[in-house]
């Protein structure tokens, strides 16, 4: 490693900062910000289907708080693009929820 004595001050500046950062609250990837991928199962051009892990919601309700994770949501951020679901599992349950990329596919599953 080198030293950062050796280093001109600005770039031992920004060393001090990266590491007092990165061993800090606020460092990348700290658990306070991270938010865990759904598992895709399958992808397909007019759905998906992933695995829903037990203790979220299909979809924000009127009764879900604004701050919890839902998996619509969550997986629209994933994915990049919206998500209609075709069908729900409760909020306890865990298991294989399907997906449709628009409105007409998640009508036309049955």
């Amino acid at each position: 490693t080198t030293s950062t004595s050796t280093m001109p001050s600005r770039l031992r500046w920004l060393v001090v900062l990266w590491t007092t950062t990165t061993r800090g609250a606020a460092a990348w990837g700290d658990a306070s910000t991270h938010r865990p991928r759904i598992p895709v199962l399958a992808y397909r051009d007019d759905w998906v289907a992933v695995s829903k892990p037990a203790g979220l919601s299909t979809h924000r309700s009127a009764q879900t708080p604004r701050a919890a994770r839902v998996v619509a949501t969550s997986l629209k951020r994933q994915l990049a693009r919206k998500v209609w679901p075709v069908h729900r599992l409760d909020h306890r349950t865990s298991g294989a929820l399907l997906f449709a990329f628009d409105v007409r596919s998640s009508r036309s599953f049955p």
